[in-house]
């Protein structure tokens, strides 16, 4: 049967957009603010977003180093979709340096991103993941349409909106329910999920490269079925960054999943916190795995299809409702001088802004009106 979820998504971003004096720093402090509102407005809405804010705020007791300096921490960061729903790269010009060299002739400029980003397409590829991309900036350099995944259909529109605009509620919804992806590749909780690779990497640590490669799914194996952390956990500050190194415990963690090693706590978990804010709210919630006695195999199969097409009704509902209120990013369309130029951090500019049909702003400004407000609320 379908059970309770919350939907998980993945932030990839650039955290510098530029280089080279003040103003270069305070342009990409305005761009790592926004993208640290919109997460958080995002989770507003329920989602659980995962992002390298979270990841470094995790690791960060691990080194005596600011976390961004500690090479080790990008590593970590490909593993972070592996447990999300959804993959939401920030289109700007500088994280379309690092996928596509902008369609200018020039090198890809190799990163973090890059490694995130070339995952994140297989992942997608697999119907593993949602693509969800966030656009920030358009159009670049030469570009005439963005690389694919990224389409008009699947991408969001915040070139000139702020990060907490309604925008941010219809893509919570999509989420929530428009998507067809009902949970992430591997469900574990994002701590423990992290957790289990940071045990796998101390251990790892201490082999040769033969040893690594020989003993790396027993480690892995022990790890899983011993799940105490370590009574000290090491520091990080030296460790290197090595992409290969979760590429190789994917493949293991695959393995073990198959085998009934690797045990997920994902849809145990939603159940669990939807039964507590239920209590929270005064109800009364009595759970069990498996109803008693069991179903008759006939009664249970026409059951579940009843779940199966309500699923899918909900699901056209949802998908219905967001595309009242939001229309497909047009790449090709004639676009404002701001387009042209840098990324836009003022107030919403509300020609592009997807608006409810009770816009805050637009309210705001008839509250101000002496007569015929609720009459233009309501019509008539």
């Amino acid at each position: 049967m379908m059970q309770f979820r919350r939907p998980k998504a993945f932030i990839s971003y650039r955290h510098a957009e530029r280089y080279g004096d003040d103003a270069a720093e305070e342009y990409n402090w305005k761009h790592r603010d926004w993208v640290i509102r919109f997460a958080e407005a995002l989770a507003s809405w329920n989602v659980d977003v995962i992002y390298d804010g979270r990841l470094r705020k995790m690791l960060s007791p691990l080194t005596a180093k600011d976390p961004n300096e500690v090479p080790f921490v990008g590593e970590v960061s490909l593993l972070c979709m592996h447990v999300s729903q959804s993959f939401l790269p920030i289109i700007t010009r500088g994280y379309l340096e690092r996928v596509t060299g902008l369609g200018e002739g020039t090198k890809l400029v190799y990163g973090t991103v890059t490694e995130e980003w070339s995952m994140a397409i297989e992942q997608h590829s697999a119907a593993r993941i949602e693509f969800a991309p966030i656009i920030r900036q358009w159009p670049i350099g030469n570009l005439e349409v963005p690389p694919a995944p990224i389409t008009e259909e699947n991408s969001w529109d915040f070139r000139y909106v702020d990060a907490e605009r309604d925008e941010v509620e219809l893509l919570g919804d999509k989420m929530h329910i428009g998507y067809d992806i009902e949970r992430p590749p591997i469900d574990l909780q994002f701590a423990d999920w992290i957790k289990l690779y940071l045990r796998w990497s101390m251990l790892l640590q201490e082999l040769d490269s033969r040893g690594q490669i020989e003993l790396g799914p027993h480690l892995l194996k022990v790890i899983l079925e011993t799940p105490d952390d370590p009574p000290q956990w090491p520091r990080i500050d030296s460790w290197g960054s090595d992409f290969d190194r979760p590429k190789r415990f994917l493949s293991y963690c695959k393995e073990f999943r198959e085998q009934g090693i690797l045990q997920e706590s994902g849809p145990e978990r939603d159940l669990e916190e939807l039964h507590r804010r239920h209590r929270e709210m005064g109800g009364q919630v009595e759970y069990t795995s498996e109803p008693t006695p069991r179903l008759e195999p006939e009664t249970e199969e026409k059951l579940n299809q009843r779940i199966t097409d309500l699923r899918s009704h909900m699901q056209q509902v949802a998908r219905s409702h967001v595309g009242t209120f939001r229309s497909p990013v047009r790449f090709s369309a004639q676009h404002p001088p701001e387009g042209f130029r840098d990324l836009y951090f003022g107030p919403t500019n509300l020609e592009f802004s997807h608006r409810h049909p009770l816009d805050v702003e637009e309210l705001r400004k008839s509250i101000q009106r002496p007569k015929g407000f609720w009459s233009w609320i309501f019509g008539g």
